[in-house]
């Protein structure tokens, strides 16, 4: 089955989206709020660790998903249909976290090294997170 993203082409199609606008941006704001309530309680508040974090999962997802195009081809990759998915964190820096997120380098680095003393070290096996 293939999944259609696109958006509304037809102006039934608009105006079906314009009758239901508000209702989607409720229940999406709900679910966004739900969400960032749910992080900020699993990082103990610390917002910026689970951003910094993100910064680094997506660092790693990337290569995985390589040149897949559609959410199947993501989905199937990231369950390692076809090829296996990397064991431990591939390293990056803090300055390419903190280009990416917008946090100062410094803070970059204070939270890899809170996150690692946390045990997110690469399964003990002496890499770090972030260069």
């Amino acid at each position: 089955m293939k999944e259609d993203v696109s958006p509304p082409r037809t102006s039934v199609e608009r105006a079906a989206l314009g009758r239901n606008g508000g209702a989607i941006q409720v229940v999406m704001n709900t679910m966004f709020v739900r969400h960032l309530v749910s992080v900020y309680r699993a990082f103990g508040g610390d917002l910026v660790a689970a951003i910094v974090l993100g910064e680094v999962a997506h660092h790693n997802v990337v290569p995985v998903i390589g040149s897949a195009h559609t959410p199947r081809e993501v989905a199937d990759a990231l369950r390692g249909k076809g090829r296996s998915l990397p064991r431990t964190f591939l390293p990056t820096n803090s300055f390419s976290i903190a280009q990416a997120t917008g946090i100062p380098r410094e803070t970059v680095r204070r939270k890899v090294a809170s996150l690692t003393r946390q045990g997110l070290d690469s399964e003990g096996r002496g890499r770090q997170l972030v260069r």
